[in-house]
């Protein structure tokens, strides 16, 4: 009967170590999440890549610009050979 007795104790206390473990394992993730910003590095990735997005256009438009202005002077050049 001892012997039973002390097998529950010891599944007992094996169990408490366990959620105990499993508990500080949690709060340790927890932690890590909180410590590592990972939320606010991505907030300011996504704030980086949309502002690059309107810089991109914005550099679009510019070279259909220049492309534009190109064509005339090329178009002038060509007006000016002729004579």
């Amino acid at each position: 009967m001892a012997s039973a007795n002390w097998n529950q104790e010891t599944k007992s206390r094996l169990n408490d170590k366990i959620s105990g473990n499993m508990n500080d394992l949690g709060s340790l993730a927890r932690q890590i999440v909180r410590g590592s910003h990972s939320s606010e590095l991505l907030a300011q990735a996504a704030k980086n890549f949309a502002f690059q997005e309107n810089t991109i256009n914005n550099s679009l438009e510019t070279l259909k610009k220049m492309d534009m202005i190109k064509s005339q002077l090329e178009f002038q050049f060509a007006a000016v050979e002729r004579r």
